[in-house]
């Protein structure tokens, strides 16, 4: 899955991969080269319920996500979020 991020602020067209999907364990964040111009974003991955299990900064080029530890099989959301609290992305994501 691709994320593609349009906005106001200038991302240089910053392609964000999120992958496998469906996933059974192991999630990739790919934010590429242009990471350092995501510093200020948030990953956040909530619940089907609405439940935060996982919350990081984009700090780095690739964030690799134990989705294991999030206990149930199902229907997760992921958002990419700005310093501002913006919602810029979110994508569904599924555990089997």
């Amino acid at each position: 899955m691709e994320v593609e991020l349009s906005d106001n602020v200038a991302l240089n067209s910053n392609l964000i991969k999120v992958y496998p999907n469906p996933t059974k364990n192991t999630l990739f964040i790919d934010c590429g080269l242009d990471y350092i111009e995501l510093n200020d974003y948030t990953i956040k991955i909530l619940s089907s319920t609405g439940e935060l299990v996982y919350v990081s900064k984009v700090n780095q080029e690739t964030h690799s996500i134990n989705m294991d530890e999030f206990g149930d099989s199902g229907l997760y959301f992921i958002q990419f979020i700005d310093d501002l609290l913006n919602i810029k992305a979110s994508r569904k994501i599924i555990l089997q």
